[in-house]
């Protein structure tokens, strides 16, 4: 549901994709501040040639959200069309999700491209109680709207491969800074020897994938789950502090 539109030229929420830019979305107030999308937006949006002020872009922002005491999902899009900025009513996913295999690769893993429209299409087929895992060549990346981290004998293990390394899988490798987090390729036959699969992102925080259709995966613990949701909603990380 979008409460609110703040666009040069009237544009609908999709109605920018597809073009040439970068978007991020997030939740506000969040552990994840909203210069630090903002930062991110303006670096992946140089590497399309796409000059953009920060200064500018964290006023226009700023002064967009004031009015909203939240929390609320926030999309924030720089395309070749300008600057777009949406508000829609935050809608917080169930905590266990089931996971299914797409095969998917990002054309630009350096970027969260504008050019999204057939995850788009994946993420509506999914719905929200179940996730999108991506894989390329037999191996595992990442969820549509997520960063995968999979424990095994209670330690981290990330994907290896092209993906997208999110703000909200960031803000946990920060909080737990003192962790090994290794990295290796994961396949489908492996899966069974990972006790915990979790979803992260900076909107929704920490999810806990259930199983993964047509893999030996089955959820065994929910350890790290249990730690990271206290991590995310720790209260101070959910007043504005910007």
């Amino acid at each position: 549901m979008v409460l609110a539109s703040f666009t040069n030229q009237d544009r609908q929420p999709l109605e920018t994709f597809g073009r040439k830019g970068v978007f991020t979305t997030l939740l506000y107030p969040s552990p994840v501040s909203l210069k630090e999308h903002l930062n991110r937006l303006v670096i992946q949006a140089a590497l399309l040639g796409l000059d953009t002020d920060l200064g500018k872009l964290e006023d226009f922002a700023q002064n967009a959200l004031l009015s909203f005491p939240g929390p609320i999902r926030v999309r924030i899009m720089v395309s070749d069309l300008g600057w777009d900025l949406f508000v829609f009513k935050h809608l917080p996913r169930t905590r266990e999700i089931q996971g299914y295999l797409v095969q998917h690769e990002r054309r630009n893993p350096q970027i969260k491209s504008l050019d999204y429209l057939d995850v788009l299409a994946e993420i509506r087929h999914a719905g929200s109680e179940r996730e999108p895992i991506f894989q390329d060549r037999q191996k595992l990346l990442e969820g549509a709207t997520t960063n995968l981290i999979l424990i095994r004998n209670q330690k981290p293990v990330l994907p290896k491969g092209p993906k997208l390394h999110g703000l909200g899988i960031r803000f946990f490798q920060e909080k737990l800074a003192g962790t090994f987090w290794s990295e290796e390729e994961i396949r489908p036959e492996n899966l069974g020897d990972f006790e915990e699969i979790l979803l992260t992102n900076a909107v929704q925080g920490v999810m806990r994938l259930r199983g993964i259709e047509n893999t030996a995966f089955s959820c065994r613990s929910t350890h790290w789950f249990e730690r990271l949701n206290a991590i995310w909603n720790e209260p101070v990380y959910h007043s504005r502090h910007e």
